[in-house]
């Protein structure tokens, strides 16, 4: 009964995530409760396994309904934009497009980018990223020839006063909330309206398309931090539905009828 309490209070408390969209806050209630079910489910699986309790609380208890809602991602026309909004000549515009493509092509968390020290855990000689994420777990991800070159090209004019791979503008290390509101600002000036211009956008286009190009479901939960597949299943989910799109431009049944 606890723990229905408990599922309960994270669906129904009051929105505290600073948002003026309904939906999205249900969203976030719900995703939420779905994220302390599968930790509960967890831990009682293994209290069980360990013989310290018969039977696991949440046997009859339903796992929170989370809305399979579209996945917001940004285009190519979208990146495009936003690099171009990042002039090449200026030292925030070298740090912003390196920023913009390391997002891009290694799906980092905010927190995680913005935690990456130099030279510690940049290895520029193969792109390699050792990253720090939740509950103190290390691993290591990569990013390509383009982000390599764009992060090059900043470290040359970087501030060398901090320990930081990216800093803000007073050579200072970039924090989270500084990181959002660089993408916002970021996505205003290349007029981007169709999709929420945030650091957690660029965790869900890297996802997607690293699927569309043929990347492995095992590889991607690595290379996200995730700990089971059951993480990524909603990217999964959309690339199928892409892909049926695409196959229904072949053997669309109107079209093919030869109606009149």
């Amino acid at each position: 009964m606890h723990i229905r309490l408990f599922v309960n209070y994270i669906l129904t408390a009051p929105a505290r995530w600073g948002s003026n969209a309904p939906h999205a806050q249900r969203q976030a209630k719900a995703s939420t409760a779905d994220n302390y079910y599968r930790t509960l489910k967890a831990f009682f699986s293994w209290c069980v396994k360990e013989g310290l309790i018969p039977d696991s609380p949440l046997t009859n208890v339903k796992h929170p309904i989370v809305d399979q809602t579209i996945i917001p991602t940004y285009t190519t026309t979208d990146i495009q934009h936003m690099l171009d909004a990042c002039p090449a000549g200026t030292r925030l515009g070298l740090r912003n497009r390196a920023i913009i493509l390391t997002l891009l092509d290694s799906g980092l968390r905010a927190e995680e980018l913005v935690e990456i020290a130099f030279p510690r855990d940049y290895n520029g000689d193969e792109g390699r990223v050792k990253v720090h994420g939740k509950g103190r777990k290390e691993r290591t991800v990569r990013v390509g020839y383009m982000a390599q070159k764009a992060i090059l090209k900043w470290l040359l004019v970087r501030p060398n006063n901090c320990d930081r791979l990216f800093t803000s503008e007073e050579g200072k290390p970039l924090t989270r909330s500084g990181l959002s509101h660089l993408i916002g600002d970021i996505g205003k000036q290349a007029n981007i309206t169709s999709t929420r211009c945030s650091p957690h956008t660029f965790r869900h286009t890297f996802a997607v398309n690293f699927l569309k190009n043929g990347g492995q479901q095992l590889d991607l939960k690595e290379l996200l931090g995730h700990k089971t597949l059951a993480m990524i299943e909603r990217y999964i989910r959309y690339c199928q539905s892409e892909n049926a799109i695409e196959k229904h431009r072949q053997f669309s049944p109107a079209d093919r009828m030869g109606l009149k």
